[in-house]
């Protein structure tokens, strides 16, 4: 379970960092930006020290609302509740994959 959940960390770190960078100017949110980034830099980490998906998911869900309210000018209720919903999942699995097993 480890290596799978190893994976997913490390596609949604991947895929969140091409979009920051594809999505957010620097320039103008350079703290979203950054905030974004230290989220993926958690995940990618994750193989070293489990509980730092614990930190980059979280991260990764308030930089979504600042991406919302700030970038975006609203939050779009689907796109929230699909990322809690997401990670949710993997802080359960990763809970699970550490402490149970």
């Amino acid at each position: 379970m480890f290596y799978i959940l190893s994976v997913i960390s490390m596609l949604y770190g991947i895929l969140m960092a091409l979009a920051t960078i594809k999505i957010i100017p620097f320039s103008e949110h350079p703290i979203i930006f950054i905030i974004n980034l230290v989220g993926v830099l958690c995940l990618l980490l994750y193989v070293k020290y489990y509980r730092l998906l614990y930190v980059g998911v979280v991260i990764l869900f308030i930089a979504a609302l600042l991406n919302g309210i700030f970038i975006l000018n609203r939050l779009t209720t689907t796109h929230i509740t699909i990322r809690l919903i997401f990670s949710l999942t993997l802080i359960s699995i990763n809970y699970l994959t550490n402490h149970l097993y």
